[in-house]
């Protein structure tokens, strides 16, 4: 699998297991003036069903390359799709970004951070893929042992600090962070 696998190629069984460890990070958002959310892996609309359950009065955007996926996808109210690939460009803001990529772990992540170089967000939540092979790699991770928590605390988002993580599938895990508050 690649970052540009369509989600019709995915397993429903996987699909359906990544949005449950959605669903329990988005509950650790107590911020009802969630208005904005951007979802720039919109796949089958999964997680935008799950987010727009949570945050009724937001709008989405999301972004799916696959015109298949895209045509297949559930659309709920307050959600638009662009059939398209995903291209940030400066100014871009969402109160949540959703970027459930299925190829991001801390070593290979250059698109979650091009992502992050464009888009102003107050709550990040991605997919991270290394959890199915951390008892191989660990140490390639710089951890002394295969220890999921251990991982997520490694993996530093610049300007962001780790809420929490759920890991509902064997291959997959994902994390929410928020964005901190500007010091000085």
């Amino acid at each position: 699998m690649n970052h540009d696998t369509p989600a019709v190629d995915i397993k429903e069984k996987d699909l359906n297991q990544n949005t449950q460890a959605l669903e329990e990070l988005l509950s650790k958002i107590s911020d009802e003036s969630i208005s904005s959310i951007l979802d720039i892996r919109y796949g089958l609309g999964g997680w935008a069903e799950k987010a727009l359950e949570t945050f009724p009065g937001a709008k989405l955007i999301g972004y799916e390359q696959d015109a298949n996926t895209a045509a297949r996808a559930v659309k709920p109210k307050g959600a638009t799709v662009r059939v398209k690939r995903f291209e940030p460009t400066k100014g871009m803001k969402a109160d949540i970004l959703l970027a459930d990529f299925n190829t991001t772990t801390c070593l290979k992540r250059e698109t979650l951070d091009h992502a992050l170089r464009y888009v102003d967000c107050d709550y990040l939540v991605f997919t991270d893929v290394c959890c199915s092979k951390l008892h191989l790699n660990y140490a390639s991770y710089g951890l002394a042992e295969a220890d999921l928590k251990k991982y997520w605390k490694r993996f530093k988002v610049d300007g962001y600090k780790l809420i929490g993580f759920a890991r509902v599938h064997h291959a997959a895990s994902s994390a929410l962070y928020i964005k901190k508050a500007p010091t000085g």
